[in-house]
């Protein structure tokens, strides 16, 4: 597609460099700067430039880490595998280069602004939570039988809330290309995140149904997203093995804080207003609607 042609070309173009500003990166994940629906303040430049290095098995390990399968940060530098093919797409795990290298940048925005410990702490919450609940999850056992015997180990890798709030960004990366703005509010971004095949609760299907109805707007994150393996995989296998009630409490409260922190880093400043992530008291008007809704949900269902 024309888009993706067009950002992998604005990434070639920094790898042949071989540096980058991070506001370059974020550049060429997006295919512009700054995305429509953010108001992301001038003043936040992003011109902090990082080395981006091709290596191989032979000399890819520095200090501690592991040979990556595909791209990995250490230190202020993005290294890419030189498996990539062409640069563009990788043979075994089909990732573009624009967004995984700008999961590295999220990578070291999360460290320059401190908003790793939040996000880290966002997620343990809900596993915290997950594991309270009766019907128990399994993130303190294994994933289910849809996650890939090899992904098993690393587990406690992609339940981690700095990975999952980097594959966000390059959930929004791919989908802005669908729908042309980022969600500026909660039910935009719960329509934006059911595009890449996660269903919405009950309690949250309810709420759009009812706010579509009286917002057409919200209609312009039905796009359906083609998204990358390398992309969606880590939250999908965080996500499958969450117990129900920690899906509900993932939608409701650990997806919007993720969803505020990454444009906050970005540079949207009034993000967190527009969003209240976390609030434990829904408006009047969600309260009528998710009510309606579910009763309407269960006449259609008819008698179990």
């Amino acid at each position: 597609m024309a888009q993706h042609s067009r950002r992998e070309k604005m990434a070639n173009k920094l790898l042949e460099q071989g540096r980058a500003s991070i506001k370059e990166i974020l550049a060429s994940s997006y295919g512009v700067w700054p995305p429509k629906g953010l108001a992301v303040d001038p003043a936040v430049t992003h011109e902090r430039e990082v080395k981006i290095v091709v290596v191989n098995k032979e000399d890819a390990k520095v200090g501690d880490m592991e040979y990556a399968g595909m791209v990995y940060m250490y230190g202020k530098n993005i290294f890419i595998n030189e498996k990539l093919e062409d640069f563009g797409r990788m043979r075994a795990r089909r990732a573009r280069l624009n967004t995984v290298v700008g999961h590295e940048a999220t990578h070291l925005l999360q460290g320059a602004t401190g908003y790793a410990t939040r996000v880290n702490r966002t997620v343990d919450k809900l596993k915290e939570f997950d594991r309270t609940v009766p019907e128990k999850g399994h993130l303190r056992k294994s994933f289910n039988a849809r996650a890939k015997r090899n992904a098993v180990k690393y587990a406690k890798y992609y339940a981690k809330g700095v990975e999952v709030q980097a594959r966000l960004h390059q959930l929004m990366a791919e989908g802005y290309q669908q729908w042309g703005r980022l969600p500026q509010n909660r039910e935009e971004l719960w329509m934006a995140f059911s595009c890449f095949g996660f269903a919405p609760p009950v309690k949250v299907a309810a709420l759009l149904n009812w706010q579509t109805a009286v917002d057409p707007s919200l209609k312009d994150f039905k796009k359906p997203v083609e998204v990358d393996h390398g992309a969606d995989h880590g939250i999908q296998y965080f996500y499958d093995v969450l117990s129900a009630p920690a899906k509900q409490k993932f939608w409701e409260e650990t997806l919007p804080e993720l969803y505020v922190s990454l444009v906050e880093m970005y540079g949207d400043k009034t993000a967190r207003a527009r969003f209240n992530p976390g609030s434990e008291k829904p408006a009047a008007r969600d309260v009528k609607a998710v009510i309606t809704g579910v009763r309407n949900l269960s006449a259609a269902a008819g008698p179990a």
